[in-house]
C-alpha cells in the first residue's frame, strides 16, 4: 500500500493529461470562484467529487493535489479489499489481490472520481460484514455516496439496492422481524444523503438546473437520431 501511495504521487509528477486532468481541474477551480454548480458551469461527475477536489486545490494550489488525494483513496480502498478478503477467506487470498492488483494497476493514474466510487463501495461492504442495524445504515449511506460522487452511478445503486434486500431476506428469512429491521436501516441510510443533497439543491435554488443537467445525455441522444 506504501509503494502503491508513494508511486502513485511520484509518477502523477510527470504525467500530465490536458483532457482528463484539466477536466476535473477546471471545476474545482469554477467552485473555488464562486461560481454555482449545474447552473454556472457543468459538473462532471458528482458533487461529491467536486467538493473534495475544490477542498485539494485549494489546500495546494496545483493540479498535483488532485493525484494525491486520488492516490490516498487508492491506498485505503485497497486496504478495505484485504479487510474484506480477511474476512471472507484467508491471508494467502490478500496476498494474492496484492500479487494481481501490482501487474494490473498498481498506481491510480487519473484525479478521477471513479476513486471516490471505489472508496466508498469497499468501505459499505466492510461495514456490511458486521451486521448490526448501525453497520447496515452506514453501509446504505456509503452506497448513496457513490452516487452523489458520480451520477452515472445511479443505475449500479440500484442494481446494488435490489441484491442487497434480496441478500439480507435470504440471510433473515427465518426471522422477518429482523430483515425488515435490516432493509429499514438500509433504505434510512441510501436515503438521507439524497435528501440532504436535495434540499441543499432547493436552498440554493438550483433544483431545477440539477434536474435539466440528468436530461443532458437524452438531448444529445435525440439530437444524434
Amino acid at each position: 500500500c506504501l509503494y502503491s501511495l508513494i508511486g502513485s504521487i511520484t509518477q502523477g509528477k510527470y504525467t500530465y493529461d490536458g483532457y482528463h486532468w484539466g477536466l476535473v481541474a477546471s471545476n474545482a477551480k469554477d467552485l473555488l470562484d464562486g461560481k454555482i454548480p449545474y447552473k454556472d458551469f457543468f459538473v462532471h461527475y458528482g458533487l461529491i467529487t467536486l467538493v473534495f477536489q475544490s477542498l485539494a486545490l485549494k489546500i495546494y494550489n496545483s493540479i498535483y493535489s488532485l493525484i494525491c488525494l486520488s492516490s490516498i483513496l487508492y491506498v485505503f480502498s485497497i486496504i478495505n479489499v484485504l479487510l474484506i478478503l480477511r474476512k471472507i477467506s484467508n491471508i494467502n487470498f490478500s496476498y494474492l489481490f496484492l500479487f494481481v492488483l501490482f501487474f494490473f494497476q498498481p498506481y491510480s493514474v487519473y484525479p478521477w472520481h471513479t476513486y471516490f466510487i471505489y472508496f466508498f463501495v469497499t468501505t459499505g461492504i466492510l461495514l456490511y460484514f458486521n451486521k448490526t442495524f448501525t453497520s447496515i445504515f452506514f453501509y446504505g449511506f456509503c452506497i448513496q455516496l457513490c452516487f452523489l460522487s458520480s451520477e452515472s452511478f445511479k443505475i449500479c445503486s440500484y442494481i446494488i439496492s435490489i441484491s442487497t434486500i434480496l441478500i439480507l431476506y435470504l440471510e433473515n428469512k427465518k426471522n422477518f422481524s429482523k430483515f425488515a429491521k435490516f432493509a429499514f436501516s438500509y433504505f434510512l441510510g441510501f436515503a438521507i444523503p439524497l435528501i440532504i443533497f436535495i434540499l441543499l439543491l432547493k436552498s440554493n435554488g438550483i433544483f431545477s438546473e440539477w434536474k435539466l443537467h440528468n436530461k443532458i445525455p437524452e438531448i444529445f441522444l435525440e439530437m444524434s437520431n
